[in-house]
């Protein structure tokens, strides 16, 4: 069977990351659709994400973290601002269009208009980094990175300022002690606030994300061990439970076991497809390079086909804001999915444009302004 080697060049790296993270987005809305594969895919598919993630930590960032928050706030926190105001500012729009209804529940909670302390009171949950609005519910992945982030570097700065000679040793220890409070707290159900209790726990897959890069060059993917990886993961799902997003685990080496299991298949199927030209690929690229506006609109897509189905079977038009879908049986999850990817990816496209052209206008303006003011500074 054919081997895939590491990749020669920094491009072909991205390219391939870039993959890993549009097949593993694409898992994501699968995985909400309550499709037959979910248990397969929850195995996985965040572990995967969060290895990715520890996979782009710079060792510069352990001893100058400031630069670190800096850019994560402006990759993880700014995005979360922007999707949660916008969200807040359409809760009631959405209210009234049976986007949400008070006859539907979700997580024990139910849609309600708001009214001038609602807005006030969810402004500050936001700007404190707390999900807010329903629909945006997958966004506890970006708090739990942006957490990790920061605690990662904190640990390497520990363990390289102060353990100079052993600070890998004392690394990986330091992370393992946090993964082991992580489990404790899993088990007896405690809940931190800005979803520490997972940051916990998923801080050692973000390390395995930050060690294969290491070494990188030394790994090789066999399709016959991706085969076989896959054949594991499919055995596991009748056996195994894993829930990241409620930090639920069925047993601990089993979750890093699948983890390791699921990170080594979806590498090794991206780096094949890398290797690939053509519609497919530039496709995944795409995707792999929007991944957050598809986590935050992929439930609102998705009421389009509640949508649907309350016009096909007759139902009461506030089933249109059935959380987190109405039905997804005999192959709608396929529609979800399918609507739950390229919908995302068709709302952003005129902003994106939008966007383009006013970063264009802005540019010759201020190229304009400063030829202008050289002309005149000259004379």
């Amino acid at each position: 069977m054919e081997t895939i080697a590491a990749p020669a060049t920094p491009k072909e790296r991205i390219i391939y990351v870039d993959i890993v993270k549009a097949l593993t987005i694409i898992l994501v809305v699968i995985g909400h659709t309550n499709s037959p594969i979910q248990n397969f895919i929850y195995l996985f598919h965040m572990a995967v994400f969060f290895c990715v993630s520890g996979y782009f930590y710079n060792d510069s960032y352990s001893t100058n973290i400031v630069t670190l928050v800096k850019k994560r706030l402006k990759s993880l926190y700014i995005p979360f601002l922007i999707y949660e105001f916008i969200f807040l500012m359409l809760h009631n729009l959405f209210y009234y269009l049976n986007i949400y209804s008070a006859k539907v529940s979700y997580f024990g909670e139910i849609g309600k208009l708001y009214g001038p302390i609602d807005y006030l009171k969810n402004i500050f949950f936001i700007l404190t980094f707390h999900n807010t609005e329903q629909l945006l519910k997958p966004f506890w992945f970006l708090i739990v990175l942006f957490v990790m982030n920061i605690l990662f570097a904190m640990i390497s700065y520990v363990a390289q300022t102060y353990t100079k000679k052993y600070s890998e040793w004392t690394r990986a220890f330091l992370i393992g002690i946090c993964f082991i409070i992580g489990m404790i707290l899993s088990h007896f159900k405690i809940v931190l606030s800005l979803n520490t209790n997972i940051t916990l726990v998923a801080i050692l897959i973000y390390y395995f994300g930050y060690l294969y890069k290491r070494y990188e060059s030394r790994i090789r993917f066999n399709m016959s061990f991706i085969l076989l990886a896959f054949a594991f993961l499919v055995v596991n799902s009748f056996f195994v439970k894993i829930e990241m997003s409620s930090n639920e685990y069925s047993n601990p080496l089993l979750f890093v076991i699948n983890s390791l299991v699921g990170i080594y298949f979806m590498f090794g199927i991206s780096r094949y497809l890398s290797l690939k030209k053509g519609k497919v690929l530039n496709s995944l690229l795409y995707i792999g390079l929007n991944t957050i506006p598809i986590l935050a609109l992929q439930l609102l897509c998705f009421k389009l086909i509640n949508f649907l189905q309350v016009i096909l079977y007759h139902k009461p038009l506030y089933m249109t804001a059935q959380f987190l879908l109405l039905d997804g049986s005999h192959g709608w999850w396929i529609l979800y999915t399918i609507v739950g990817v390229i919908g995302p990816l068709v709302i952003m496209y005129p902003v994106r444009k939008v966007n383009k052209l006013g970063k264009k206008v802005f540019y010759n303006y201020k190229t304009k302004f400063v030829h202008l003011n050289h002309q005149v500074t000259s004379s």
